[in-house]
């Protein structure tokens, strides 16, 4: 059955096909140089390429709408991980602030590190990891993420894919979160946290649902693409951007 789950539900998603236009309208500031690849994209026909060590990451300007406050939310996006650190994916807020939320990985021990996300209320740290555990010396290749917070519950569900599998890695993991982030005027980051904790490696398709926490079911309706629309519909001058994730079935 169609949905609207790519079309009025998301709040917003960067799909980086060459630039950093938000199909909604939000559209991100570059700074230090990103680049877009075009080998192999895990969907549409770029991907984000940040080097951390040139603090390269996407900024947008504060806007409450993505402080997620008090609400539910779902975070998705491809990742693939060029080295093995504490590295912001998608964040707004400070590090160590009293206010945050951040999509981030943690380095556990010897060559691994976990996805975490973090929320920080009044000086208050709640952290919830995925139990996804990657090595980016061996694990080279692309991971999609959705990570859903449920807050009347308390608590994040995870999927984690790789290019073939939904849910290969972590399939409806549900963890403890505790209590919602509060409000922060910071700009909206991806690749970073407040121009800092830089990513290293590449990101596409990077979602926001704001007062959406998605099902199992929706959850891989964005890992396969089968929502109908697309992320984009019929713009300016009739063109139609189609289901870019579709694309990913092509290229495997």
């Amino acid at each position: 059955m169609p949905t609207t789950l790519f079309t009025t539900d998301v709040t917003e998603v960067w799909d980086f096909d060459n630039d950093a236009t938000g199909v909604n309208g939000n559209d991100l500031t570059a700074n230090g140089a990103p680049t877009y690849g075009s080998t192999s994209p895990p969907q549409g026909t770029h991907y984000a390429s940040l080097a951390s060590a040139s603090s390269q990451y996407f900024s947008l300007a504060d806007d409450p709408t993505f402080d997620l406050v008090n609400t539910d939310y779902t975070i998705a996006c491809w990742v693939y991980f060029d080295t093995r650190a504490n590295m912001s994916i998608v964040s707004k807020g400070q590090p160590f602030g009293a206010h945050q939320w951040v999509l981030r990985t943690i380095y556990t021990s010897g060559s691994n590190f976990t996805l975490q996300m973090r929320h920080e209320n009044s000086n208050t740290i709640h952290d919830c990891s995925s139990g996804f555990h990657a090595n980016a010396t061996t694990d080279l290749t692309w991971y999609h993420v959705v990570a859903s917070y449920d807050v009347s519950a308390g608590q994040i569900t995870w999927w984690v894919s790789d290019t073939t599998t939904f849910g290969s890695e972590i399939n409806a993991s549900a963890v403890s979160m505790g209590n919602y982030p509060s409000a922060s005027t910071d700009a909206l980051n991806i690749g970073a946290i407040n121009g800092g904790d830089f990513f290293n490696g590449s990101l596409d398709e990077v979602a926001i649902f704001n007062s959406k926490a998605v099902s199992a079911a929706e959850a891989e309706e964005i890992y396969k693409g089968t929502a109908s629309g697309g992320w984009r519909e019929a713009g300016g001058g009739g063109s139609i951007i189609p289901q870019i994730m579709h694309h990913r079935r092509q290229m495997l």
